[in-house]
């Protein structure tokens, strides 16, 4: 995706880290979203697939990812679309001038 093509970037997205929080009654660990950063994306679905383990199927949609280059996005995050899609992370590639970042992402269905 070049400047020329930025208007495709329609798509508000939330970029988030997860961290373990420990809960002081128990003491049992939960993961904590935070948001890292908000920007807008172009958003595309490039297919399924359907993998078997442990005699369940589990569905999975994958998606790639543009936004404006942001300083520190790790595959240990993951991505909030539409308010309520979570894309994790599985790749993170930037272009050579590093206008823009490419996010390969999972969406476990």
């Amino acid at each position: 995706m070049s400047l020329a093509t930025a208007g495709k970037a329609r798509n508000y997205v939330t970029i988030q880290t997860i961290s373990d929080t420990r809960e002081t009654t128990y003491g049992d660990v939960t993961p904590t979203p935070t948001t890292f950063a908000r920007c807008w994306a172009y958003v595309e679905e490039q297919g399924g697939r359907e993998l078997f383990r442990a005699q369940q199927v589990q569905p999975n949609l994958t998606h790639l990812v543009r936004v404006r280059h942001v300083a520190g996005v790790t595959p240990k995050m993951r991505v909030l679309y539409d308010e309520t899609r979570v894309l994790n992370i599985e790749s993170v590639v930037q272009d050579a001038k590093r206008q823009w970042l490419t996010l390969n992402c999972v969406e476990a269905v």
